[in-house]
């Protein structure tokens, strides 16, 4: 194998860890978010966030990362707006 190909096999093999890990660490916002508001069934949505980082012991999420997830989990259904404080 010539030195270029290796390069790009190992430059496709990294991406593919790196999506695997973030869409790991997705799941593991998913389920902090999902804890935290079981427990609390109404929190705002700041107090979430703090929650969440608080909560994450593996990795430091991002902020965004978080929020995404939780718009994600939204229109999965699994949480809901308060329709009085959006």
């Amino acid at each position: 194998m010539s030195k270029a190909l290796k390069e790009k096999q190992e430059n496709t093999d990294n991406d593919k860890a790196m999506r695997e890990l973030e869409q790991e660490r997705g799941f593991q916002v998913d389920a902090l978010a999902v804890r935290v508001m079981k427990h609390r069934k109404a929190l705002k949505f700041n107090s979430l966030i703090e929650e969440v980082i608080r909560m994450c012991t593996i990795f430091q999420p991002q902020i965004s990362l978080i929020k995404k997830r939780i718009e994600i989990l939204i229109e999965k259904g699994y949480f809901m707006r308060d329709d009085s404080d959006k």
